[in-house]
Order: structure tokens, then C-alpha cells, then sequence
């Protein structure tokens, strides 16, 4: 029955909902009873409600912990501190990845699943800057490849500035705090695009964000 349970997981993306266990497990008498079988068993983790992973000993090739960012809460792109250490923007490596989703109402509140892979943090930013500046990337998953939702460096950046509290907006202070708070070197820094940095300070409605772009576009 191991070798058996072993076998049937090979059918499984590394990443999967309900819907898509059902599909795979279709030709079980009672696929939902299967599935929680293969939990117990530990063939399979539950990440949260709906949502699952085949676990770590069974899987194949990599996991993407951005890939699984985009699955707990969607929509929302991976940002923020974990986004400006993936473009090497600033030197440390974050302990738990950030997303970033569409705020849909006044009440949004930051959002923070406790899972078996790992700490998953949402914050909301306004529905009219979500969408500038965000990309999709290429991963290794299983024994292929897949996409995921990130920011851009500019969005990143932006991102981190927007929920910087206590921030200024006077440009001086502003390229202080980009180079001695978050030791963004001066030569990454001249290679954002400013451009993209005033598209993107369009959305965010927010004095911080555009002495960023201004900050950037006077360097």
C-alpha cells in the first residue's frame, strides 16, 4: 500500500486544490476519503483549507516558495522585502516571503497564514496601483516549469516605501533612506527605470511614492 500511496503521488502537480486532487483520485470509490488518507499517511501536507502539497520526502525537483505565495492568497504578487532581495536590490535575506494584494475594501486588513512551509504575509495596497508593475517569472516546479506573480524592482521598491512608516517625502530624505536604510547601492539604484517608477506612482496616490519617483528620476 506504501509503494502504492508512492506511486499515485507521481500523478500529483507538487501544488494542488481540492478540485484538482478529485481529478486525480477520480478512480477511488471515495476520492475525499482518499485524500485525507494520504494526509494521515503523510504522503500529502495540507498548507491550509483546500490547498496542499505532496510532502517534502515524495517530492520531485524543486519547490518554489513563490510559486506556493501566489496559491495561499490570490490575487496578490510576491513584493516587498522578498522581491528586492530576489532583483539583489538590498544584502539581506528575509525570513518570510511578502505579497502584496488588491485592497477591495476600507476594512483590509494585513493578512498572515502560519503553514508547514512557512510564515505567508499579504499586505493591501489601492486597487489602482496593483496591477503596474507586475510580471511573471519563470520557476522550476516538479519536473517542469511554471509562473509566478512579482514585482517588478520599481513595484518592489514602491511597495516598501508605501508602508514605510514615518517616512518623508522630501527627495533628500528619501535617497537617505533608500541608501542607508535599506543599502541600496548607488549603481542599482541608477539602473531602475524611472520611467516605470512615474507609471507606477500614478496608482499609489501617496507623496512618499512620488518623491521615490523623483528621487530616482534626479539621481
Amino acid at each position: 500500500m506504501k509503494k502504492n500511496n508512492a506511486l499515485l503521488l507521481l500523478q500529483f502537480p507538487v501544488i494542488f486544490d481540492t478540485s484538482e486532487a478529485i481529478q486525480v483520485l477520480r478512480g477511488f470509490g471515495d476520492p475525499n476519503s482518499k485524500l485525507r488518507d494520504l494526509v494521515r499517511g503523510g504522503y500529502i501536507v495540507r498548507i491550509k483549507r483546500g490547498l496542499y502539497a505532496v510532502a517534502p520526502r515524495f517530492r520531485r525537483g524543486i519547490f518554489p516558495v513563490e510559486v506556493l505565495a501566489n496559491r495561499v492568497y490570490w490575487p496578490s504578487y510576491v513584493s516587498l522585502e522578498w522581491a528586492l532581495a530576489f532583483h539583489n536590490l538590498i544584502p539581506e535575506t528575509p525570513r518570510q516571503i511578502t505579497s502584496v494584494a488588491m485592497r477591495n475594501s476600507p476594512s483590509s486588513r494585513m493578512k498572515r497564514f502560519h503553514t508547514s512551509e512557512g510564515i505567508f504575509t499579504y499586505k493591501y495596497i489601492p486597487a489602482g496601483a496593483y496591477s503596474r508593475g507586475v510580471g511573471s517569472y519563470e520557476a522550476p516546479f516538479g519536473d517542469g516549469v511554471t509562473l509566478f506573480a512579482m514585482g517588478f524592482p520599481e513595484k518592489a521598491l514602491a511597495d516598501k516605501v508605501f508602508f514605510e512608516k514615518g517616512l518623508s517625502p522630501v527627495i533628500s530624505e528619501m535617497r537617505e533612506y533608500l541608501m542607508d536604510n535599506l543599502r541600496i547601492e548607488e549603481t542599482a539604484l541608477s539602473e531602475l527605470d524611472h520611467i516605470l517608477m512615474e507609471e507606477i506612482a500614478d496608482g499609489y496616490r501617496s507623496r512618499k511614492i512620488e518623491a521615490l519617483a523623483r528621487a530616482l528620476k534626479g539621481r
